[in-house]
């Protein structure tokens, strides 16, 4: 897991098994496929991503992504769209 990621991950106290969900879901994989390659079931899954989100204080998959984008992009406002 890359070092910033799993940093902000312990800054949350996101659990092993939350983490490796977040990881996951930032990369773009679904809840099934996640849980196929956790062999656990789908359920459980939603469970624990559940958790994490609460803990990471976001409402869901997008808002756990973007939290990660803004930062990769930083704050520069001459290179977001629209500003002169």
């Amino acid at each position: 897991m890359s070092g910033p990621i799993h940093n902000q991950f312990n800054l949350w106290g996101l659990s092993k098994s939350e983490a490796d969900i977040a990881y996951l879901l930032v990369k773009g994989f679904t809840i099934r496929e996640i849980a196929d390659l956790r062999k656990t079931t789908e359920a459980t899954v939603r469970q624990q991503t559940l958790q994490l989100y609460q803990k990471a204080q976001v409402d869901g998959r997008h808002q756990l992504s973007g939290f990660f984008i803004k930062s990769w992009l930083g704050h520069c406002s001459e290179s977001e769209p629209g500003s002169q």
